[in-house]
């Protein structure tokens, strides 16, 4: 795979992330079941670093981020 596709498919995964985290805090901010708050903290914890890994990984390439 080139360099621009991977850079491509790279910030197509950011931009889901983003979606996900985004889900996440809505469903953080609904609830009030203690247990799903932490539940949707995790996940979105989980989403945030998984996002910063791409982003890393689109700068390694020379690219940017959308």
């Amino acid at each position: 795979m080139d360099q621009e596709k991977s850079i491509d498919v790279l910030n197509t995964l950011i931009e889901i992330n983003n979606d996900r985290i985004e889900g996440y805090k809505t469903a953080l901010e609904e609830t009030e079941e203690s247990d799903l708050k932490a539940l949707f903290s995790q996940l979105m914890k989980t989403s945030q670093n998984c996002k910063m890994e791409l982003v890393s990984e689109v700068q390694k390439l020379g690219g940017r981020t959308n």
